[in-house]
């Protein structure tokens, strides 16, 4: 198994709109779990931790975000501060 380890940074009027986003992905689930955490110190960051059941189902999505992002018209506002995205290989699972 894979797992994605993914932190955003959330402008605060954007809070809604994207923890909807996260949401509605997760109902569409082409992952064996997601975790969407807000942090407790800060506000306007966001932890998802997903796991898909191989490495090829985890490079798609990648693939895909990526096709996502280019797409964005670069003039729309932000509704992020940030993001980074690391991948992890799942060794023991409880």
């Amino acid at each position: 198994m894979v797992t994605l380890v993914a932190e955003h940074w959330i402008k605060p009027e954007s809070m809604e709109r994207v923890m909807k986003i996260f949401r509605d992905n997760t109902e569409k689930g082409d992952f064996v779990s997601r975790l969407v955490l807000k942090s407790m110190d800060d506000p306007s960051k966001i932890t998802t931790v997903t796991t898909w059941e191989t490495e090829g189902e985890y490079k798609k999505f990648l693939d895909d975000l990526a096709k996502i992002y280019a797409q964005r018209d670069p003039n729309a506002p932000k509704s992020m501060l940030g993001e980074k995205l690391e991948g992890y290989e799942v060794v023991l699972s409880g």
